[in-house]
């Protein structure tokens, strides 16, 4: 499960976790409307096990792309996260479009990289070894990425992800194919 980030005039931008896509040959995008669209990928960081995935604009049928609704990125600083509800779409459960309702039990664990460290997020809601998707708060802003290396950094069970405050600059070198 991933989040549409951006749209160029060219390409619609779509951020996932690429750890279940390492030998695939092709990808492709369902969006919302249940309409499958081959896509490329832009980059992939492989610390982080995030990519940024490219669907041609002119390859979207116009129904899909009249539905495209680029996500609103949050901030995952605050310390008042600790405690607020929040929603984890996308596949929390290992099944596309599942969602799960929680909040948010600790935002002070670090993942330290070789060139970043990011704050991880962590919730009482469950999850599976295969979760995927984004957490979300109420007002429907992005705070958090459910990945892979977040995952192994959580509670057992727990969904964890990478705060959106610090993966923003990473989003951008992907798209940019930095």
């Amino acid at each position: 499960a991933g989040v549409i980030v951006a749209e160029n005039g060219v390409e619609v931008l779509v951020l996932a976790d690429a750890g279940n896509l390492q030998n695939a040959g092709e990808y492709f995008v369902r969006f919302c409307d249940k309409q499958m669209v081959k896509a490329t990928m832009k980059n992939k960081d492989g610390q982080t096990g995030l990519a940024v995935y490219a669907v041609r604009i002119s390859d979207l049928p116009e129904e899909t792309r009249e539905s495209v609704v680029i996500a609103t990125l949050g901030s995952s600083t605050s310390d008042s996260l600790v405690g607020s509800p929040m929603l984890a779409v996308g596949a929390p459960y290992g099944t596309s479009g599942s969602l799960s309702y929680g909040m948010i039990t600790s935002s002070s664990k670090k993942m330290n990289l070789a060139d970043a460290i990011y704050n991880v997020i962590t919730t009482d809601m469950s999850m599976t070894q295969n979760a995927s998707g984004a957490v979300m708060n109420l007002q429907g802003e992005i705070v958090g990425v459910i990945t892979k290396s977040a995952i192994e950094k959580a509670d057992v069970g727990t969904i964890s992800a990478l705060g959106i405050s610090d993966v923003k600059t990473l989003i951008a070198k992907l798209s940019n194919d930095e």
